[in-house]
């Protein structure tokens, strides 16, 4: 059974390190997360646990980008 729906980024139900990545979160970091979402899925239609684990596993650099300028 295939099950397509659209949402809005801030309405997805993340888990797990995931959403622990985007409760602490700037919103410039929520964007770029966003962004590698699209860009990294464009023309797909992943599921959900491809887009929790994307952002889990493969967003790291994002936050870390942000923790550098901030020293």
């Amino acid at each position: 059974m295939f099950y397509k729906v659209e949402f809005d980024f801030d309405e997805f139900n993340f888990w797990g390190g995931a959403r622990d990545r985007l409760e602490s979160a700037t919103e410039s970091q929520k964007q770029k997360v966003k962004e590698r979402i699209e860009e990294y899925f464009y023309g797909e239609d992943p599921t959900e646990t491809e887009i929790n684990d994307l952002v889990w596993f493969d967003c790291e650099d994002i936050f870390e980008e942000e923790d550098e300028d901030e020293n």
